[in-house]
């Protein structure tokens, strides 16, 4: 028995954000958007791409009541003589010389974040498009005041492929289900974007299986768990400490990164 109804159920009731709270992040995003093009940040605006969980339509309800995330992406035009954080700093005093944004506002290492208290995060994220003539994309990092070559709009590309692949966005239904399991109980050592890579494992030879819901989808995962577990030394996995959600308040946003679906998966050194 697959309880296909029961999964459906549970997501709709208990995992997936409601439409009116994904109403409400599209009204705010598009008042950001009207803010800062009305403001005096200087960068000219190229166009506004959705990233993270909300370009990937997996973005869950908060199991502690609180915010839940959604990445804006901005690509722009070089600015002659700009370092990096500037393009931080600089997005960052225009909502501050809003009334609206000034005591909603922080700034973290690549993005501004506007924080609709117990709703919603929006982070901001300035992305330079072909610096120094160069044909590529380029996200700020505040901290190191470096550009970092990114391309976020193909890894998403890639993600809503994976999913095509699983049929019925089985893919997208499951990754909502390990996202609501990893914040409720909190004890998840391996990062999702390496479990949705462990995930490609698998998906080479199953795409000519058409799943068609996230039951046979979810048996990948105990296929996952078995291949990883004899191949720990893959990752630095470190049991984390159970706590109701995990603590995301220092960084808020991550570099947007794309790594190649053909590439390897990333090795990341052990620690004694």
């Amino acid at each position: 028995m697959k309880l296909i109804d029961q999964f459906n159920d549970f997501l709709n009731d208990t995992v997936n954000l409601n439409e009116t709270r994904f109403k409400a992040l599209e009204d705010s995003i598009e008042a950001i958007k009207d803010a800062v093009r009305a403001s005096d940040w200087e960068p000219h605006i190229r166009e506004w791409k959705p990233q993270g969980s909300w370009a990937h339509k997996t973005i869950i309800k908060p199991v502690d009541q609180g915010e839940f995330d959604a990445d804006l992406l901005v690509l722009v035009d070089p600015v002659a003589g700009w370092s990096a954080s500037k393009y931080i700093e600089e997005l960052y005093n225009a909502f501050r010389e809003n009334s609206t944004y000034k005591d909603k506002v922080r700034r973290w290492s690549h993005c501004a974040t506007i924080t609709y208290a117990n709703d919603r995060k929006i982070d901001v994220a300035p992305c330079v498009v072909n610096r120094g003539g160069v044909f590529r994309l380029e996200v700020c990092n505040r901290n190191t005041d470096e550009f970092e070559r990114s391309e976020p709009i193909k890894y998403t590309d890639w993600l809503i492929q994976q999913n095509g692949y699983s049929g019925s966005n089985s893919f997208r239904k499951v990754t909502r289900l390990i996202k609501y399991l990893r914040d409720i109980k909190g004890t998840f050592g391996l990062p999702l974007l390496g479990i949705v890579f462990r995930f490609r494992q698998f998906g080479d030879v199953e795409r000519g299986v058409a799943q068609g819901d996230q039951c046979p989808a979810l048996g990948q995962f105990d296929r996952l768990g078995k291949w990883t577990v004899p191949r720990h030394d893959l990752d630095d996995i470190v049991p984390a400490t159970k706590s109701k959600a995990p603590d995301r308040s220092g960084a808020p946003c991550l570099p947007l990164t794309y790594i190649r679906p053909t590439a390897t998966i990333p090795i990341l050194p052990r620690t004694s």
